[in-house]
């Protein structure tokens, strides 16, 4: 991520930007994400949902942060060398939070399906030096995942949430400049959004530890849908839009630090990373294709532009997302209702 942004800041044609802060920034970011979400499933149990909230609440705080930073940086220095200040940014805080990754190597499956506790019910007392290789983490292994239902629809959600997951945060500040808001009021919405998804990744990661983790996933996804589709579509003031704003963020907030608990707990900590990657492969895909389709839609309704086909087509994919999470939750409880019956 560092080398991307310093080598961005010496591209002069915008096809150098592509490959530079977009497709090895991407990367790089990838690398780093991935594998850091799935560490507090090797080291927490009772608090899983609020450990992840935390780790995965850095990137609501770093967008209420960097946004404002970025915006005075470049109006202070100039675009290159802020681009060479952040990527100096990136080194010393991914770098340090890197260091501090530690694997806790005797509970490297401290959570597990219910499937795998009920087909060895010593298997947690054991440790991976008594284990062998083959009970190790594996990419192949975490192939048999397509096999389950749950996996399939879980990651289709992930897939049509991802399409419409960037567009309000790309097009919230030029639609407040369209509804006649001024470009600085846009950007202070943008921020409070930021920030509400930051409380969101830590107050409902908190709450999922005390109630059901897939109800609250499935409250944050039909909250982000009613977000998206109803409140934006009648948001034409500043109070309306920072409302809409507020409840996207926090409600999206939650879902992101859900998934991985959902994850975790549906298949089993020790295949948690390779399962995440493959799950995430196709969303990633998605995110990287759903702003510029919904800047196809606004640029359809030239000269007369409207926001209201980017508004639907990206509240419709929430809610479909919502209703992909609602039967990953039914097919769960089926499979640890029967497991409950079986272990009785």
């Amino acid at each position: 991520m560092t080398l991307s942004l310093i080598l961005a800041s010496f591209s002069k044609q915008i096809w150098q930007l592509y490959i530079t802060q977009g497709v090895l920034f991407g990367i790089g970011a990838s690398l780093a994400y991935y594998p850091a979400i799935a560490v507090p499933s090797h080291h927490f149990t009772k608090k899983l949902g609020l450990a992840t909230g935390i780790a995965v609440s850095g990137v609501g705080a770093g967008g209420l942060i960097l946004a404002p930073l970025t915006h005075t940086l470049i109006d202070k220095i100039d675009i290159y060398w802020t681009l060479r200040t952040l990527a100096l940014v990136c080194l010393v805080v991914c770098g340090t939070a890197s260091a501090l990754i530690v694997e806790d190597k005797d509970r490297v499956d401290i959570i597990q399906s219910q499937s795998e506790k009920s087909d060895d019910k010593k298997y947690k007392e054991r440790k991976l030096d008594e284990k062998g290789s083959e009970d190790k983490p594996s990419f192949f292994a975490a192939l048999k995942v397509f096999k389950d239902p749950r996996f399939l629809f879980l990651s289709l959600a992930e897939f049509i949430v991802d399409l419409a997951f960037l567009v309000p945060l790309y097009y919230m500040q030029t639609y407040a400049v369209f509804i006649g808001l001024s470009a600085e009021r846009g950007a202070l919405i943008l921020g409070f959004s930021n920030g509400a998804s930051f409380a969101g990744r830590v107050i409902l990661g908190l709450i999922s530890d005390y109630f059901s983790n897939a109800k609250v996933l499935l409250v944050c996804a039909w909250f982000t849908a009613f977000a998206v589709l109803v409140l934006w579509s009648i948001s034409h003031s500043f109070g309306m839009l920072l409302l809409m704003g507020l409840v996207y963020g926090f409600f999206i907030g939650g879902y992101i630090s859900l998934v991985p608990v959902a994850v975790a707990q549906s298949f089993g900590a020790k295949q948690m990373a390779s399962t995440m990657g493959l799950m995430f492969t196709a969303a990633g895909l998605a995110m990287f294709g759903g702003a510029p389709l919904a800047g196809f839609l606004l640029d359809v309704t030239q000269p007369n532009t409207s926001y209201l086909p980017v508004i639907l087509a990206s509240g419709l994919a929430v809610t479909l997302g919502a209703l992909c999470v609602s039967i990953w939750a039914y097919l769960d409880w089926k499979v640890k209702r029967a497991q409950l019956v079986k272990d009785k």
